[in-house]
């Protein structure tokens, strides 16, 4: 059952292609689509407050990052309990 936007979201949505020679355009009509909406909206936010604009790439750059971050921190401390491990005595050995 379609939802009552449906109509709005196939206005916007570029038709597939149908053979391998219509690929290239179909990807140059999504890019532009794509990027020509992303500098609307960018635009519209920096009308609205410059400052939130910064904040949301702020945002956006630490989530990105954050896992990164912690993967190479608990990285770190799965290498540091390794080379801990053999030299602590185990009573269950």
């Amino acid at each position: 059952m379609p939802r009552g936007n449906a109509s709005v979201n196939d206005q916007n949505r570029v038709p597939k292609p149908k053979s391998l020679k219509e690929v290239p355009a179909y990807l140059r009509t999504l890019f532009v689509t794509f990027f020509s909406r992303l500098f609307y909206i960018f635009a519209l936010s920096w009308e609205a407050k410059p400052s939130l604009v910064f904040a949301m790439a702020f945002i956006c750059v630490f989530n990105g990052v954050a896992p990164v971050i912690g993967a190479m921190i608990g990285a770190r401390i799965l290498n540091a309990l390794s080379q801990v491990w053999p030299s602590v005595s185990s009573p269950f050995c």
